[in-house]
């Protein structure tokens, strides 16, 4: 099996939870950036 593929798997589990509060925006800067995604409220998307 491809390791990134065995990674993937394991890091996408049926009980992950959602970051939130300060764990998250810890991380917020990066994820978003590292996904080459705005942050939220840049309205780019919205309709």
């Amino acid at each position: 099996m491809n390791p990134a593929r065995a990674e993937f798997r394991s890091v996408h589990s049926a009980d992950a939870q959602l970051l939130e509060g300060a764990a998250w925006e810890a991380v917020k800067d990066s994820v978003l950036t590292d996904l080459g995604l705005p942050e939220e409220g840049s309205g780019s998307n919205r309709g």
